[in-house]
C-alpha cells in the first residue's frame, strides 16, 4: 500500500512540474503574444510608427532623384508626416492587432487585417502640391526642376513612388495558408479550454498531494515541484535563445514583401519582440521559482512543527 501511495506522489509530483511549465507558457502568452496593449508599448517604445514615412522618404530618394532638391524633399517629409502621421500609424496598428488577438481568441468571426490606403495616396499627393506651393517658380526653376507646375512635379514623384492602394496583411504575412488556417482554426476551438485548464488542473493536484501525503508534506512537494519548474524554465530559456535567432536569420531576416509593405528589415522587428518574450519569460520564471520557494519553507517549516500523525513515517522518507 505504501509502495502504491509513495508512486502516485511521484506521479502527481511530476505531473505538477510539467503543468507548472505549461501555466508559466500560458502566463507568459497571456502577458504578451496573446495581448494587444503589448505589441502597442513595443511598438510605441521603439518608434516603429514611423515606418511609413520613413519608408516614403527612402524609396522617393532611390526612386526620384529631384527629391535632393530643397523643394522636392522638403514637401514630401511634410507631406507623408501629415498623410501617414505616427497617430494614424497607431490607430491602424491597433486596429489590425485587436482584430487579429480577437480573431485567434474566437470573439471575431472572420480574419480582416486589410487597410485601405487610397484616401492616404490622395492626401500624399496634395499635401506635396501645397508644400511645392511655398516656392515661387523662379525659386523652382533655380533649384533645377524641368517644370514649375507644383502638380506635375507631384504627380511625377507619386508615380515613382507607386505605393499600393491597399495591404492585406494576411496576405502577406501568410495567414491564409492552408496550413496557416488549420492552427489558427484549432487554436480556436480549443482556446477556452486551453487558457484555463492548467490553473484548474494545478489546483487539483495540490489538493490530492495534500490528501496522499498530508497537508504540510504535500504543500512541501508542491513547492518543490513548483520551484523546480521555475528553474527548468529559465534553463529552457537560456538554450533556446541562439536556435530562436538562428531561426530568425534564416527564415524571417530574408528580403521579402514584408520588407517592401513595411519598409524596415523585419529581422530588427523580430528581435525585438523575441528580447522582450525572453524578457518576460525570465520574469515569469524567477516569480515561479520564488513562489515554490516560498511554499517549500512554509511546508518545511510546518512539518517540523506539526505532531505525529499517520502519515509521519512515509513523510520522512519524502
Amino acid at each position: 500500500m505504501r509502495i502504491i501511495r509513495l508512486t502516485f506522489i511521484i506521479i502527481l509530483f511530476i505531473v505538477t512540474l510539467l503543468v507548472g511549465l505549461a501555466l508559466e507558457l500560458e502566463v507568459c502568452s497571456q502577458l504578451t503574444l496573446l495581448n494587444p496593449n503589448y505589441y502597442t508599448m513595443q511598438m510605441e517604445k521603439h518608434k516603429i510608427y514611423t515606418i511609413p514615412q520613413n519608408y516614403i522618404l527612402i524609396k522617393a530618394k532611390t526612386e526620384y532623384p529631384p527629391t535632393q532638391y530643397e523643394p522636392v524633399c522638403s514637401s514630401l517629409k511634410t507631406a507623408s508626416e501629415k498623410a501617414f502621421s505616427s497617430e494614424w500609424t497607431q490607430n491602424q496598428t491597433s486596429y489590425l492587432i485587436f482584430s487579429f488577438i480577437n480573431y485567434l481568441k474566437n470573439d471575431h468571426v472572420d480574419l480582416n487585417l486589410k487597410l485601405d490606403l487610397k484616401e492616404r495616396n490622395e492626401m500624399l499627393a496634395e499635401e506635396i502640391v501645397l508644400g511645392l506651393e511655398v516656392y515661387s517658380p523662379e525659386e523652382l526653376d533655380q533649384f533645377g526642376l524641368e517644370t514649375d507646375d507644383t502638380k506635375i512635379i507631384a504627380a511625377s514623384l507619386m508615380d515613382k513612388l507607386n505605393l499600393p492602394q491597399s495591404l492585406d496583411f494576411s496576405q502577406s504575412l501568410g495567414f491564409k495558408d492552408a496550413t496557416m488556417m488549420k492552427f489558427f482554426t484549432l487554436f480556436r476551438t480549443y482556446y477556452g479550454y486551453v487558457a484555463f485548464l492548467p490553473y484548474f488542473i494545478i489546483i487539483i493536484i495540490l489538493i490530492l498531494l495534500m490528501i496522499t501525503a498530508g497537508k504540510t508534506q504535500g504543500l512541501k512537494l508542491f513547492g518543490n515541484a513548483i520551484l523546480l519548474a521555475g528553474v527548468l524554465l529559465l534553463l529552457i530559456i537560456s538554450g533556446a535563445s541562439n536556435i530562436i535567432d538562428d531561426f530568425i536569420i534564416n527564415n524571417i531576416s530574408r528580403q521579402d514583401q514584408l520588407v517592401a509593405t513595411m519598409g524596415t528589415n523585419p529581422f530588427l522587428l523580430a528581435t525585438i519582440f523575441k528580447n522582450s518574450i525572453m524578457a518576460v519569460l525570465y520574469k515569469v520564471a524567477l516569480f515561479t521559482g520564488l513562489l515554490g520557494l516560498i511554499l517549500t519553507i512554509i511546508g518545511t517549516y510546518r512539518t517540523k512543527k506539526a505532531p505525529p500523525t499517520h502519515y509521519s513515517t512515509c513523510d520522512r522518507n519524502l
